[in-house]
């Protein structure tokens, strides 16, 4: 794949596919909480637009309200321990986009993100 804006080779790596999100979540890292955008999730990572930086390596701690089923009452709070992959530079808006690698959920919440990307599938066909 070639990238329009800038002619070099891009090559997306990501070994499960994501699909586009509008989520809100909770990011907890020591004593801080602050609110971010998951913008795009698979099930082994995630995008995110954050407030303020992080850095690559760092842990996060997350919650997402993650949509079940075609009902907006029906929502599912998953938590999931994430480590940051990349950072972009800070946006127009004051925001930083970045992307996240799931590397700690328990099983039940498993079982919800898969039951989510599956929904997510059938949709974004």
């Amino acid at each position: 794949m070639v990238s329009e804006n800038t002619g070099i080779d891009f090559i997306d790596r990501r070994r499960f596919p994501r699909f586009n999100v509008h989520y809100l979540a909770d990011v907890y890292m020591g004593d801080r909480n602050i609110y971010a955008t998951v913008i795009d999730i698979s099930q082994n990572g995630l995008g995110i637009i954050l407030p303020e930086p992080f850095y690559v390596g760092d842990e996060l701690e997350l919650r997402i309200r993650c949509k079940i089923a075609d009902d907006d009452d029906t929502k599912t709070d998953i938590r999931l321990g994430t480590k940051v992959i990349w950072i972009g530079e800070k946006n127009e808006k004051g925001m930083y986009a970045g992307g996240l690698e799931i590397v700690e959920i328990s099983d039940s919440d498993k079982e919800v993100l898969k039951a989510n990307i599956q929904e997510l599938a059938q949709e974004q066909q």
